[in-house]
């Protein structure tokens, strides 16, 4: 789950949130549903499908992901983003493959079971 308070900086010439916001904050939300399955490996989207439903003037947004499909070719994961209000400003999925870079070479740090 991601939270992000919005405020003007995220705003386009229309005053209202910038689509890149939109798919970063779906994409994250898929993104990170996708890798709590993956122990070893790196994931890239491989694609992202956004369905717009409202405009965000302000508050804070919500965002949430879940897997749907998980097969040797990719991990279909869905994530969605809901307002103040609790209504859902956008929602959509993507395709995560697996990358040759383990975990602990892109995060040095981190260390996966």
């Amino acid at each position: 789950i991601y939270r992000l308070m919005i405020t003007e900086r995220y705003f386009h010439a229309a005053r209202a949130m910038h689509g890149a916001v939109y798919f970063k904050l779906l994409d994250d939300a898929a993104y990170f549903a996708a890798a709590s399955l993956e122990p070893e490996f790196f994931l890239l989207t491989k694609s992202y499908t956004i369905h717009f439903k409202r405009p965000v003037e302000e508050g804070e947004l919500v965002a949430e992901g879940k897997v749907l499909k998980q097969t040797a070719s990719g991990t279909l994961a869905q994530s969605n983003i809901s307002n103040t209000q609790g209504k859902i400003v956008a929602e959509g999925e993507g395709i995560f493959v697996r990358s040759d870079k383990p975990w602990r070479e892109q995060l040095g740090y981190l260390s996966r079971p």
